[in-house]
């Protein structure tokens, strides 16, 4: 398996995100590798053909700038592909590191 940075995630700031919905989803991705969901798995992935066939207008407003904060919070190894957001359900997610 290649390298994969999942850093620390004890310092993500979750405010930054701009919907109550996303945050909640994100942290129990990070934090315990629960599945986020049909849309924001596919944004994690990178597969925004896919995100883009399942948000609603809401979520389509803030697409942007939720995919800004996966870019800058999250460490890189655990976003960006199927095979790392698989990796880091099927581990757990943060808690389920040790």
């Amino acid at each position: 398996m290649a390298y994969m940075d999942t850093g620390l995630v004890e310092d993500i700031d979750y405010n930054g995100l701009p919907l109550e919905c996303c945050k909640d989803s994100l942290r129990l991705y990070i934090e315990n590798g629960y599945n986020p969901g049909g849309s924001m798995y596919a944004v994690l992935v990178g597969d925004l053909w896919g995100a883009s066939g399942r948000l609603d207008d809401n979520h389509w407003e803030h697409l942007k700038s939720t995919m800004r904060w996966i870019f800058n919070e999250p460490p890189s190894g655990i976003w960006g592909s199927r095979e790392k957001v698989d990796a880091w359900m099927a581990k757990g997610g943060n808690n389920g590191r040790n």
